[in-house]
């Protein structure tokens, strides 16, 4: 618990060092779904206040985990990212002890922070935090990685905000905590879910760790897939990635770099031949400039680096056979495209509400009738769904249909509350979350090879957050499951023409 000698320390670095470049009275910043955003030049003091709720969230979980324990164990993340925003804005997130998003009930703290002009305000904010949530003193709190778990994506400001953020943990209140650089935001919802596990060593909880989960459930997907298909994969599949100019190009390289490096060998140069586009991270300001999956969204169309690909000496293959994909800036939406070449060369938008279609047909496929009506499973739309996507899923198959608010934060419960539940933005974020019943084979449709079905699906997708490269692989193993192309994929349905 933070002394009264820490908490004047931190008054005082507050007043020097850290004054508000936002004026609250004019223009308060409010914590909203996706933590905050604002032009990046202005969050180095922002962090340096809400970083103090943030251990004070480690401590409140940590001693309820376990209140008879005299040693709690918890860790919150806090990722600075601005996403699809452009290059110049920046923002930042808490990342709770669930690896998922921050409890909504403490988000009003982390907004109070943030206005907090002088450091005596911040203090007060603390004090009342700690009187209201009951944050009682645990005599010792100890975790593999630290209390707080810190990430980036590549925008310039991050190295700035990030530098604030540590110099209030480390030198003014002596907080331990893993600063990891440049990642992907999934990653670090990775990292802060395994160091909440009751079995937790931080060996286990680096980039690699989740590489390998990553690769080894695609894999074994991959091997049920063609023991099904028995025409399997005859060819590399050709597949094409915009990485949107930010830091999925780095989680793309990585994981291809950690593929060739295996002992197992290397899966993904086995069945992919893989190209990326809008890869270039040394240049901050290009991030998302007319590309990634958020121009593909808003534009129904891809960028022009991924427009022109088809066209160049890159294009060694039938353009309409492959695969097309944009991840947004820090790599938690995923939407593809169909390049039809037959037809005026036009490329077909497939964003999350088809993903959401492909997963639930792949669930028809592998789990049979019988399962799916044994099972609580359904899908998770907001009123933003095209409405051709939701009478497919109701009508062709006859699958269960929620619809939630936007925002992730209200989808995911919705989701997690069944036994299997599909979530997806129509802007391609998205994942499908499997419950702990299931996998520990307590549903009533139990056999060995439905377990190790569902926990290779818990390993490939995030059970957090949407992972766009995640949910590239499972889009892959779907479309051989159910012996698709991506124009089978495309003639689905057609979506209906929006009415805004």
């Amino acid at each position: 618990m933070f002394t009264d000698s820490l908490l004047l320390s931190l008054a005082q670095r507050i007043d020097s060092q850290y004054a508000l470049r936002h004026d609250p009275k004019i223009k308060p910043l409010a914590y909203g779904t996706a933590g905050f955003r604002t032009t990046g030049e202005l969050l180095p003091p922002v962090a340096a206040r809400v970083i103090t709720i943030a251990i004070l969230r480690a401590w409140f979980c940590g001693a309820r985990q376990a209140p008879e324990r005299q040693c709690a164990t918890c860790s919150v993340g806090f990722m600075i990212t601005a996403s699809h925003n452009r290059a110049f804005d920046n923002g930042f997130k808490i990342i709770d002890t669930n690896g998922g998003m921050l409890a909504a009930s403490w988000e009003h703290w982390c907004t109070e922070a943030a206005n907090a002009v002088t450091g005596a305000e911040l203090v007060s904010v603390i004090k009342k935090c700690v009187g209201t949530e009951e944050i009682k003193h645990v005599s010792e709190f100890k975790s593999p990685c630290g209390v707080v778990l810190i990430g980036r994506d590549t925008r310039e400001t991050g190295a700035t905000i990030e530098a604030a953020a540590a110099d209030i943990l480390s030198i003014v209140l002596q907080i331990p905590f893993t600063a990891y650089g440049v990642l992907t935001t999934p990653q670090l919802h990775y990292m802060v879910e395994r160091a909440n596990e009751s079995d937790a060593v931080a060996d286990h909880i680096k980039l690699d760790a989740y590489h390998e989960q990553i690769l080894s459930s695609f894999e074994e997907l991959l091997t049920y897939t063609n023991k099904e298909n028995v025409k399997g994969s005859l060819s590399p599949q050709s597949v094409v990635v915009d990485c949107a100019n930010g830091v999925g190009a780095l989680g793309m390289q990585r994981l291809l770099s950690y593929s060739r490096s295996r002992a197992k060998g290397d899966i993904l140069s086995e069945v992919f031949s893989l190209e990326l586009v809008n890869d270039i991270v040394e240049n901050p300001a290009l991030l998302n400039e007319n590309c990634g999956a958020d121009y593909a969204k808003l534009h129904a169309r891809p960028s022009e680096s991924m427009r022109k690909w088809p066209l160049s000496g890159s294009a060694i293959v039938d353009s309409a056979k492959t695969h097309f994909y944009c991840l947004d800036g820090d790599s938690d939406r995923l939407v593809a495209f169909f390049y039809n070449n037959r037809s005026n060369n036009d490329w077909v938008l497939l964003d999350g509400d088809r993903i959401a279609i492909l997963y639930a047909m792949l669930l028809h496929k592998w789990l049979g009738e019988k399962h799916m009506r044994e099972l609580d499973v359904g899908v998770v739309q907001t009123a933003y769904a095209n409405g051709a996507s939701t009478d497919f899923l109701k009508s062709k198959l006859r699958m269960p249909v929620y619809i939630a608010a936007t925002g992730v934060k209200n989808l995911h419960p919705v989701a997690h509350a069944r036994d299997i539940g599909v979530y997806f933005e129509a802007n391609g974020h998205g994942t499908m979350l499997l419950s702990d019943k299931l996998v520990k084979g307590g549903c009533a449709a139990h056999s060995e090879n439905l377990m190790s079905l569902m926990n290779n699906l818990r390993g490939l997708l995030s059970q957090v957050c949407g992972d766009a490269i995640g949910d590239l692989l499972m889009c892959e193993v779907a479309l051989q499951a159910l012996d698709m192309s991506f124009e089978d994929w495309a003639a689905l349905y057609a979506d209906r023409p929006c009415n805004n």
